[in-house]
């Protein structure tokens, strides 16, 4: 495949975007496990190809856009093969980077991980698989469940406001207190998270984008292939004031957030208050 910083034209993207499918197996390519696979930017893509559907289509493939529907089997059966070779029930922010799709579709389809895990396990019942790890899903599913009934059996009486300041819900992730209730709180919260989300920190900007940094990615769920990525990162509180902020997504690789509510969104997004709850648990 072309390197990132040879000479790229548009014949060798396509040749790329068709190898890198090749490779998976797969004739709807997410853009996000193109430029993982490729180092290549956003920039050099829409250079030469007006949208990542058109560059698909000359390499013969289906552009896969955030608002394409892929089938639930399919989400399915990559979701085994990445439990397989991960050797049991991995947390989703470990999992995340074995899959050939995007970061959003277990909570958008299924409501949350915990929920994820169940329509799995229904899935392979159906389908008679034969999993090796069906005990430590059975109990992966019950713990997802008995957290949901520990939220919702805990409300909470509420009170007039007086005017203090105001804190988002109790966190307690590290010296954070509360969950974050604007950008500022976003950015102090993915700087006490990032090394165990698997990022580092270069810089810090008022200027777009906000951070750039470096994130550990693999191939193919294999953990000889890890190796460290340059990224360029925008915070924000919801996903969606990227848009509305009117930032360039060809000068951004992911927007990192409280609370994801742009399905629609172009690029990356990684919600902490999705990501939390799995670093919690493992430690």
């Amino acid at each position: 495949m072309t390197a990132p910083n040879a000479d790229i034209t548009l014949e060798s993207l396509a040749a790329d975007a068709a190898a890198v499918a090749g490779k998976l197996g797969v004739r709807r390519l997410p853009l996000a496990r193109f430029r993982t696979e490729t180092g290549i930017s956003l920039n050099q893509i829409y250079k030469h190809y007006d949208s990542w559907g058109a560059l698909c289509r000359a390499a013969g493939l289906v552009a896969m856009s955030p608002t394409a529907r892929l089938a639930d089997e399919q989400v399915f059966a990559d979701l085994h093969a990445a439990f397989v070779a991960a050797g049991g029930i991995a947390p989703w922010n470990q999992l995340r980077h074995a899959v050939p799709w995007g970061n959003n579709i277990p909570r958008r389809r299924w409501g949350s991980w915990g929920g994820t895990l169940a329509a799995f396990r229904d899935w392979v019942a159906v389908q008679e698989l034969d999993f090796p790890h069906m005990a430590a899903l059975d109990q992966a599913v019950r713990r997802q469940a008995q957290r949901g009934v520990q939220q919702a059996e805990t409300p909470l009486p509420p009170w007039p406001a007086l005017g203090g300041r105001a804190c988002g819900a109790p966190l307690f992730y590290g010296a954070m207190l509360h969950a974050p209730v604007n950008e500022m709180g976003v950015v102090v919260l993915f700087g006490m998270a990032a090394e165990a989300l698997g990022y580092v920190i270069d810089s810090v900007s008022a200027a777009f984008p906000d951070c750039t940094g470096k994130r550990l990615v693999v191939e193919n769920g294999r953990a000889d292939s890890a190796r460290w990525e340059a990224i360029r990162i925008e915070f924000e509180y919801r996903s969606r004031s990227f848009h509305y902020h009117r930032h360039d997504a060809a000068q951004c690789d992911v927007i990192i957030c409280w609370e994801d509510d742009w399905p629609d969104c172009l690029i990356e997004v990684l919600a902490l208050k999705e990501a939390l709850p799995e670093l919690r648990r493992e430690n």
